[in-house]
């Protein structure tokens, strides 16, 4: 019987890999490279789905690459495309360097690993912060600059003496013509290094979102169908005595204290990066702050104010 996989078949050229190869080369490596113990990587194998992309991987030419990411939750995930959520914390790239994985053939000489950070550092309350503080061109500006760049640089090295100490006259033209692509490599991969190093040293401004109570939400939606104006005798009056009500509202401003306090305590320091990135920087800062000014002098900011007043909180 032939292995068909959603229409495409298998290569033939290849022996057929038990997905059990490369489960367990997973629950090896995962632990190591992602954190926590073999249990938890374990439990990614409950779901049949990952079984099947396993077997996927190791046997389907159209399949070049498995990621393995790890979430705020520890909860590990396999997937054939990349992703990027605030709340992943890292995600591991395994890369064939064949159509096909070979069982006879240990997998470590068969798959290039990369291990890519995400945005979620912490967990709970701090996974936000985390998400802003972690920059990934921080993690690919190091790849470029101590292995992408060195590699690339040790081969060409190495080759170009190997080459030299051979006498042929047509390896000699030969290797001539091959090196023609080398010294653009090389000035492509250093506009990269210093295009990631450019973009590293960017501030992004937050976009900040106010969270407002639902009570104050549809308070204000009535009075503005209403045609009236928004005042704190507009909300029922119950309320105003009712503290779990108040503590709810209350918490809510100290929310939009802190969230405020991710954009006004933003920095950047002036000697490092290139004037532009100095004036986008405050322009971007100058725009932010004007988004949480429209907010603060929202119906909805200013009748939540107004009811700690009179609740005199």
């Amino acid at each position: 019987m032939e292995d068909i996989v959603e229409g495409e078949q298998l290569d033939r050229t290849s022996a057929f890999c038990d997905p059990n190869i490369v489960k367990e080369y997973l629950l090896n490596l995962v632990p190591v490279l992602l954190g926590d113990d073999e249990g938890d990587v374990c439990a990614m194998f409950a779901d049949p789905e990952a079984a099947e992309k396993c077997r996927l991987f190791a046997n389907d030419a159209s399949i070049p690459v498995l990621y393995v990411t790890k979430d705020d939750d520890r909860l590990f995930a396999l997937s054939f495309e990349m992703s990027w959520k605030p709340t992943q914390r890292g995600c591991l790239a395994l890369i064939k360097r064949a159509s096909t994985v070979d069982p006879d053939v240990p997998l470590a000489r068969q798959i290039q690993v990369m291990n890519l950070p995400g945005p979620a550092l912490a967990t709970g309350t701090e996974a936000a912060e985390a998400a802003t503080a972690n920059n990934p061109y921080e993690a690919l500006h190091a790849y470029v600059r101590f292995a992408v760049s060195p590699y690339f640089n040790a081969f060409v090295a190495a080759k170009e003496k190997a080459e030299q100490q051979q006498q042929d006259g047509l390896a000699h033209r030969d290797d001539k013509d091959a090196q023609q692509g080398i010294p653009m490599a090389k000035k492509k991969l250093a506009e990269l290094e210093l295009s990631l190093l450019h973009l590293q040293q960017n501030v992004d401004i937050p976009d900040i979102s106010l969270t407002i109570h639902p009570v104050i939400t549809r308070t204000v939606a009535e009075c503005r169908q209403r045609a009236q104006r928004v005042t704190v005798d507009a909300v029922d009056p119950a309320l105003l005595s009712d503290s779990g009500f108040l503590n709810q509202l209350q918490g809510d401003v100290n929310g939009w204290i802190k969230e405020i306090q991710k954009v006004t305590k933003l920095d950047r320091e002036p000697s490092s990066g290139t004037t532009s990135q100095e004036i986008n920087f405050w322009l971007s800062m100058e725009r932010a702050l004007e988004r949480i000014e429209e907010q603060l002098q929202s119906d909805e900011v200013v009748l939540a104010m107004d009811v700690l007043k009179a609740a005199k909180r």
